[in-house]
């Protein structure tokens, strides 16, 4: 699922593509999270409109079988 998901941002722009697993992570123990980079809040959104729209997309974000979340996160240069 993952190798698809990656093939798939990476095609709608999504640059710096990764997957982490929860091994020993409380209620996260199992759960994979996914992280993508974008150049700015412009192209975030034109990436999230594409692959939202996207029937590929749909079908495997439909499939998963812990659901699909979504959330965005700044890295604040310090």
């Amino acid at each position: 699922m993952q190798k698809r998901a990656k093939a798939l941002m990476e095609r709608h722009g999504a640059k710096n593509y990764r997957a982490m697993f929860g091994m020993e992570a409380g209620d996260a123990t199992g759960v994979i999270a996914s992280t993508w980079e974008a150049d700015d809040f412009g192209a975030q959104g034109a990436i999230m409109d594409k692959l939202l729209a996207d029937p590929e997309m749909q079908a495997l974000m439909a499939s998963a079988p812990t659901g699909w979340r979504t959330t965005s996160w700044v890295e604040i240069p310090l």
